[in-house]
C-alpha cells in the first residue's frame, strides 16, 4: 500500500468565490484582495509566480499594481488555466503540480501561492520547491483556523463535517502555520484578515 498522501481537488465552482453577491463574501474577498495589495505594496520585484493560481485574479492584482514586471502562473485545473489566458494575456501560465514547478532556481523575485496549500498533500515539499524557486519573496495565505470552520458553522455549511470546507486536507493556526514557514523563510509580516492566515515572508539566507 501506497503511503504517498494525496492532494485534493479543488472542487469550487470556477470563479463562484469572486462572484458571490452575498455580502458576506463580497466583503471577505474584499478584505482578501486589499491584503494581498497591502503586503506586495512595498516590495521590490520584476517578476512574480503565482503557484496554484486559479482563474489568475489575484495576480492580475499583482499586475495592475507593478505593471512593469513579467507574471507567471502555474494551476493543476485546466479550465482555470484557460480562464487565466484570457484575463492575462500577457503572463505565461503552465498546466502544473506547485510541489514540483517547471522552472529553474531563482526565477522569480515574488511567489505568491494563496489559498493553495491546504489542499496538498505535502505542504513541507511546496515550500521546499517555493524555497528553490524564488529569489526573495514569497506570500502565502491558508484558512484560519479554528475561525474558518466555526465561520462556516455559523453560516450553517458543512455542518456533518463540523464545518471542513471540502477539499481541505491541512488545517493551521497562526501559530501552525508561521511554524512550518520558518524552515525556509523569514517572516516579514503576518496578517488575519476576515478568516485567513496572511504570511510574507523572505528567502532565508
Amino acid at each position: 500500500m501506497s503511503l504517498e498522501r494525496k492532494s485534493s481537488s479543488n472542487e469550487s465552482s470556477l470563479q463562484k468565490k469572486y462572484q458571490d453577491t452575498n455580502i458576506v463574501a463580497r466583503f471577505a474577498n474584499r478584505e482578501f484582495f486589499k491584503t494581498v495589495l497591502k503586503l506586495t505594496r512595498d516590495l521590490d520585484f520584476s517578476t512574480v509566480l503565482d503557484a496554484g493560481c486559479g482563474e489568475g485574479v489575484p495576480l492580475s492584482l499583482l499586475i495592475k499594481q507593478n505593471p512593469a514586471g513579467q507574471a507567471a502562473g502555474v494551476d493543476l485545473d485546466p479550465d482555470r488555466v484557460r480562464i487565466a489566458r484570457q484575463r492575462i494575456p500577457t503572463a505565461h501560465f503552465l498546466i502544473s503540480n506547485a510541489q514540483s514547478l517547471p522552472f529553474s532556481s531563482q526565477s522569480f523575485d515574488l511567489l505568491v501561492s494563496l489559498e493553495t496549500l491546504e489542499h496538498m498533500g505535502y505542504p513541507e515539499r511546496a515550500l521546499s520547491e517555493y524555497a528553490r524557486i524564488t529569489r526573495r519573496y514569497i506570500l502565502l495565505s491558508v484558512p484560519h483556523e479554528p475561525w474558518w470552520r466555526l465561520g462556516n458553522m455559523a453560516r450553517l455549511k458543512y455542518l456533518p463535517n463540523l464545518g471542513n470546507t471540502p477539499g481541505h486536507i491541512n488545517h493551521w493556526t497562526r501559530r501552525g502555520f508561521r511554524s512550518l514557514i520558518r524552515a525556509h523563510f523569514r517572516i516579514l509580516k503576518i496578517a488575519n484578515p476576515f478568516l485567513w492566515t496572511f504570511v510574507l515572508a523572505e528567502k532565508n539566507k
